[in-house]
Parts: structure tokens; sequence; C-alpha cells
């Protein structure tokens, strides 16, 4: 089974298992790598600062730990706040807005900070943010004046702003709640690729049990495809009596013996539900124990690919209408009985032909 067609859509899907988890691990090591300052202060954070270190440390928001806790001896509210507002598209007139940081001014040792707080408690000296460049605006409004105000005599300022107001740990959840998930899908699919290596494993050749040994299943489909007669359309191959559909990851397999019904899908993508983007066509093939095959494609190759189908199984109903739909919803074993009778009809005519 290894050497034939059904051998290599195993290893075609097997590869591409293979190539799109090692490249989506290869993604998260990178994002662990160029992130990586981030979770060691996520995970070990925050670091308790002095202001000794504060002071000594040329930029402050560069440091290896920049998640911290600063303890000052005095704080004071500048009265400097940042508000977020809610604007009417529409008519571009603010329908709300709320206060959602205070820029306060934080003397820690020898030196003040800025520090951007949730509140304007002047009464809390203990903070816990990131440390992050100071704006230049914030510069403009906080430091300035203060500066200004106090003349030579005056503290220094560090160059670093402590932003408290921010959840620090926030997007780190975020990734880990992605990421972790999508690391175990990844080695989880690695080891369905490493078990799927026998064609026999390969849940595709296990579905074809339905019509059969697998084993005898592939020999007559290969015997089929190398025998000539098999054409294309689309992406999609048939032969006599069977059709092959590969998919990135797999592929599957339609007995034109055991088609009951075919149709066309128009499915229609709207932006918001409501301005038409596209059309997405679709052929649908159902058989005899309601395994459906759907193969997307654009109208030049789903129209022909059924037509093509249709003949070779022309006791399949073909085409959609609601009756159908109806029958194939509530009395199935009834359409199936009644395309079975059309094969038999068929096939009674087939060989009274081929003897006279």
């Amino acid at each position: 089974m290894r050497d034939n067609t059904i051998g290599a859509q195993v290893r075609r899907s097997n590869r591409n298992l293979v190539i799109t988890n090692v490249a989506i691990l290869a993604a998260l090591a990178a994002a662990a790598y160029f992130n990586a300052r981030y979770f060691d202060n996520m995970l070990r954070g925050p670091f308790p600062m002095s202001g000794a270190a504060l002071a000594a440390a040329a930029d402050p928001a560069a440091l290896a730990h920049n998640y911290v806790t600063l303890q000052g001896s005095q704080a004071v509210d500048t009265g400097v706040t940042q508000i977020q507002q809610q604007v009417d598209s529409a008519s571009g007139k603010v329908t709300s807005q709320n206060t959602v940081a205070h820029y306060l001014v934080l003397r820690d040792g020898n030196r003040l900070v800025v520090v951007k707080a949730p509140n304007a408690d002047a009464n809390q000296l203990r903070y816990t943010g990131v440390l992050v460049p100071l704006p230049a605006g914030i510069a403009a409004r906080v430091v300035t004046p203060v500066a200004a105000q106090e003349g030579a005599s005056g503290l220094p300022f560090s160059n670093a702003m402590l932003d408290a107001a921010t959840n620090f740990r926030a997007p780190g959840v975020m990734g880990l709640v992605l990421g972790l998930p999508l690391l175990a899908l990844c080695f989880w699919n690695l080891r369905r690729a490493a078990a799927r290596r026998d064609p026999e494993a390969h849940p595709a050749v296990r579905a074809l049990a339905r019509y059969g040994a697998p084993h005898s299943i592939v020999d007559e489909i290969d015997g089929e495809l190398q025998g000539g007669g098999a054409e294309r359309i689309g992406g999609t191959t048939l032969t006599a009596h069977w059709l092959l559909y590969p998919t990135l990851f797999g592929f599957q397999v339609l007995s034109l013996k055991e088609l009951v019904w075919l149709y066309e899908q128009v499915t229609t993508t709207k932006y918001m539900g409501i301005i038409p983007m596209g059309k997405r066509r679709s052929a649908m093939l159902l058989d005899a124990q309601r395994k459906t095959i759907r193969i997307d494609g654009r109208r030049g190759s789903v129209e022909p690919l059924l037509q093509r189908v249709a003949a070779l199984a022309p006791w399949a109903v073909a085409g959609f209408n609601a009756q159908i739909q109806q029958t194939a919803r509530k009395d199935f074993p009834a359409l199936v009985a009644a395309v079975a009778e059309r094969r038999q009809r068929a096939a009674a005519g087939h060989a009274g032909g081929a003897s006279a």
C-alpha cells in the first residue's frame, strides 16, 4: 500500500501535517524568545526596587527586571489625568467620558518618579507597575512645571515612568491561555503524523471500511487509477467507480456506486451580515451511509465536476430542491432504497444492452 496512489496521499497529508505544526512550533518559540524579558517579569515579578537602584540605572525602562514595586516616602497628585471618551461616530459628539489614570509624583530616595496610577490617592506610597520611558507629553505637563518651581534645589526626575494603571500581566495570561493549548496540539499532531506513517493506520484509509476491506478497496482504486481512464477536475480525481478528493491533512474517498445525492451549494459571504462580499461554491455529495463530502471550488470546476459525477452515477439524485432535502432528513432509508432501485435498473439496462 505504501507505493500506490493511496500511499502517496498518506505521505503527502502527513508531510503537510508535520510542516504546518513544525512551523507553528517555530513561531511559538520565536514569540517566547523575543518576549523573554516580558515573560520573566510576568512570571517572577514584581521585583522590589530601591531609590538607589533606580537612580543608578542609566535607563530604568531598559532594565531586565522592569516590572517592579516602588516604595516612596511622599506622593503628590499633579492633577494631570488621562481621560477616555466615547464619541458618537455619526455626530462626532462625546457621549461619555471617564478618568482612567492619574499622574502622581512619587519621591523615592533622592529621586522623583512620575507614577501613572489608577487613582489619585496621595496617601498611597507603594506602587507596582512596569517602568516605561517617560512620555514627552507627560514630561512637559508634569516634570517641567515641577522643575521650574523647585529650581536648582529640586530633586532630579527619573527618565522612566512607573505605569501602575495598566494590567501588566493581562497580555501574557492571554498569550499562555492561547499558546499552551496550541503547543500541546502541535505535539499531539506530530505524534499522530508519526503513527500514521503506516498507511493502514491513516484515518482516511480506515474509513474505507464502510465499503469493504480497506486493503482490497485500495487495490481496486489503484487499479482503476493505473489502468487509464481516470480524469482530474479541479483537485478531484474520478475513476469509473471512485472519487478521490485530497485535503490539506488527509483525503476523502467516495464510492460512486454508493452515491445517493449530489448538488451544488452556493454560500454568500456577508460583511457584518449585511454587505455581500462574495460567493463560495461547493459540490455536495452524499452516500448511502450519510457520509457527506463537500468539495469547494470555483464555478468553472464545481459545475463540470457535478456534471461528470452525474454521468458516472446516473442513478443518484442530482440537483437540490426542498422535497429531496425533506426526504433526506426525515426518511433517508426511503431515499437510499429509491436510488438503489434506480441503480439496479441502470445495471439491468446496461447488461441488456451489452448482450444485445
